[in-house]
């Protein structure tokens, strides 16, 4: 960020307003009660934590977001953010099963003993050779390989 945009930041720090240069975001999205953001993927870690996000002029705004267009709309937005009426918290409960099957914590043992089972020697993946689409995409970057 540009050093003049960091310091008009930074005068905006008060008793309920933290600017940080730290690239520490997990610690700081612990410590956060509410995000204010563009479309940063983020803000979709932010909701699994099910804290509310406030995002700015979003295209595609999902009912889990707190979406404004104008910059007037934030002080507004972040109070509703702040006290979130009981659908929103149940939208953004429910936003994190939708993009994320496990939220147990447990996604790094799972992938490990995946890898070791696709390192065993009989093992076979599930996905079917699809002839038509390599031969389309081998036509479409003109590599074809004669044996």
């Amino acid at each position: 960020m540009a050093a003049s945009t960091a310091a008009k930041y930074e005068t905006l720090t008060g008793r309920n307003l933290d600017f940080r240069y730290s690239d520490r975001v997990i610690d700081a999205m612990y410590r956060a009660d509410v995000m204010v953001c563009d479309n940063l993927s983020i803000l979709q870690e932010f909701l699994l934590l099910n804290k509310p996000v406030v995002i700015f002029n979003n295209r595609v705004p999902l009912p889990c977001f707190i979406n404004i267009d104008e910059p007037v709309q934030l002080e507004l937005a972040i109070t509703t953010a702040l006290n979130p009426s009981m659908e929103l918290k149940e939208t953004i409960k429910t936003y994190g099963p939708s993009i994320a099957p496990y939220l147990d914590g447990q996604l790094a043992p799972r992938v490990y003993r995946a890898t070791l089972e696709m390192l065993e020697p009989d093992w076979q993946g599930t996905k079917p050779i699809n002839f038509w689409y390599n031969w389309k995409m081998r036509r479409q970057l003109a590599y074809f390989k004669c044996f």
